[in-house]
């Protein structure tokens, strides 16, 4: 029997409670252990998980010198048997009937070249549930990126593996090594690859939001980078776009990453003069200003004010209270 599905681990100094949480969700459901496996990537934690693994012995356990969180997943793409591949991280689990579900879908009559489903956020460590099985609707990939606001996290899809593999005009798909926003640069690239996608509204993902974690870090640092990461994907898949025809699909995309790396820019704020030279920059580009089309009343109201420099003056001022009310970044 093939195997289906290969559920990939990046597991990086985690908190061995955190870990077992995970790997419970993960290996502790009713699915034949031929047609699901599961991939712990160490990637050179000084933390070893050898105690908790002892606990899980169906779990192949790869050792890696530091790579980052996409060197870690690369290595678990490159290990995977699965004919599909699911990303899980460490300190986050999955509800419960999750792996059957998809171990049906891959054989249904609706099964696509990618499934994404529903996540949600939890300040709670450990958190799991049962799944409750909602819709699924297959749309083409087309219609999915004119009409939706595509979500970074790789955690959130299920896909054929052969996506990453080198085809017709796509070279081979991965990670960025040490890079902070490797989701916002892989998934809009994955997604163009497919046919059609397959949209449940079930619940599957429980993200736990901790402090110290890669994406909750505000340190100046850490920010700096962060930005000057976000600015190196807006321009890749820019030039992604312009040169490959199937990749226009990704202007929605492309938009909303630019509207979100300006924005943090005025949130977290730094200096005038780098602000100005990146605006810029996009204008250059001829992404900025931001039009204000295809997005909600909110938004609107967001890339109106953006677009102007006394509107920039304000938006410091009343994102951190936003912020505050009801997170946005």
């Amino acid at each position: 029997m093939s195997t289906l599905v290969s559920v990939i681990i990046p597991y990086y100094n985690i908190d061995g409670d955190l870990l077992r949480a995970c790997l419970e969700s993960v290996v502790n459901q009713k699915v034949l252990t031929d047609e699901v496996e599961c991939l712990l990537i160490d990637d050179g934690s000084a933390k070893s998980p050898a105690a908790v693994l002892e606990d899980f012995p169906s779990v192949r356990y790869i050792q890696q010198e530091n790579k980052g969180l996409g060197g870690a997943r690369n290595t678990g793409i490159d290990a995977a048997r699965g004919e599909h591949i699911m990303f899980v991280d460490s300190d986050d689990t999955i509800a419960d009937g999750t792996l059957k579900y998809i171990v049906e879908w891959c054989k249904s009559a609706d099964s696509a070249d990618i499934l994404t489903f529903g996540m949600k956020y939890t300040s709670a460590p450990s958190c799991r549930g049962d799944l409750k099985v909602g819709k699924r609707v297959v749309k083409s990939v087309e219609e999915y990126l004119e009409t939706t606001n595509l979500r970074a996290s790789a955690c959130l899809y299920v896909f054929r593996r052969s996506l990453l593999d080198s085809h017709s005009c796509w070279e081979k798909l991965r990670f960025r090594e040490h890079f902070l926003h490797e989701d916002e640069l892989f998934t809009p690239q994955l997604v163009v690859r497919a046919k059609n996608i397959c949209i449940s509204d079930s619940v599957v993902y429980f993200y736990y939001k901790r402090s110290g974690s890669i994406t909750t870090k505000s340190d100046g640092k850490h920010l700096q980078k962060r930005m000057e990461d976000l600015k190196e994907t807006i321009g890749l898949l820019y030039g992604l776009r312009n040169s490959k025809s199937e990749a226009r699909l990704l202007d929605r995309k492309i938009r909303q990453l630019s509207f979100d790396w300006v924005a943090g820019m005025i949130f977290h704020g730094v200096d005038d003069d780098y602000l100005k030279d990146s605006l810029i920059w996009l204008k250059e580009t001829g992404l900025y200003p931001f039009k204000q089309k295809d997005c909600s009343a909110s938004l609107r109201i967001l890339y109106f004010l953006t677009n102007r420099n006394w509107g920039i003056r304000f938006l410091r001022v009343i994102l951190p209270v936003i912020q505050r009310i009801k997170p946005i970044f």
